[in-house]
């Protein structure tokens, strides 16, 4: 009877909750906030960018070896056909350049050849290859000092280049040059190897050798 009871009154449902009038939405941190103006301004993560760029050549390479495997099969058509749609996507794709040009003058056409090493050109683009290309097609046409100057700057750019030397070997017959074509028929069976055509050049350099010296002697 002395004691009293004291009785606790169960907390109101919303006493949690502060009040609507009295609270603000927590803020982001400052470095959050700068972040998402850096990518409002365009910023982009070079790490991401590096992954996409690698798939990227992934495709890529993976879609150059299918049209690599087309020309193995002799399916030509389907090969430019694949690589002329790969350099509408992507026309800075050097490689895949070359190689079409390179179907394109095997087959005798030496415009649609020339048009796309061309088009590297403009874009600033160069390589070996290409100049050595451009010298088969300069050659092609009896143009020996377009010839002879593409084949200058190939090699500049890339002396081990495989079918430099034989080039330069052809196009120093072509002006009776036979030492030292057959000098360049020579690194050519040492640089890419025993091939027939660098055999031709050095047989054919041997029988105009002796035929300029019967010249001479008469």
């Amino acid at each position: 009877p002395g004691d009293r009871a004291i009785r606790m009154q169960p907390p109101s449902p919303t006493a949690r909750f502060a009040s609507p009038s009295t609270t603000h939405p927590p803020s982001k941190p400052p470095a959050d906030a700068a972040v998402a103006h850096l990518f409002a301004l365009g910023y982009r993560d070079p790490l991401e960018d590096a992954a996409r760029h690698r798939a990227d050549q992934v495709e890529r390479e993976t879609e150059r070896n299918r049209a690599l495997s087309f020309i193995d099969a002799g399916e030509v058509d389907a090969a430019i056909e694949l690589l002329q749609k790969l350099l509408q996507e992507t026309p800075e794709w050097m490689s895949a350049g070359e190689l079409l040009a390179e179907l394109h003058l095997a087959r005798g056409n030496l415009t649609e050849a020339e048009a796309r090493l061309q088009a590297n050109v403009q874009q600033g683009l160069e390589s070996g290859k290409m100049y050595l290309l451009l010298a088969r097609i300069a050659l092609t046409r009896r143009d020996m000092k377009s010839a002879g100057a593409h084949l200058h700057i190939a090699q500049r750019i890339r002396p081990e280049l495989r079918g430099l030397q034989l080039t330069t070997g052809i196009w120093l017959v072509r002006q009776q040059k036979y030492g030292e074509a057959a000098e360049a028929f020579r690194r050519s069976l040492m640089g890419d190897g025993l091939t027939a055509a660098a055999e031709d050049g050095l047989a054919t350099d041997r029988q105009s050798t002796r035929l300029n010296s019967s010249h001479v002697a008469l």
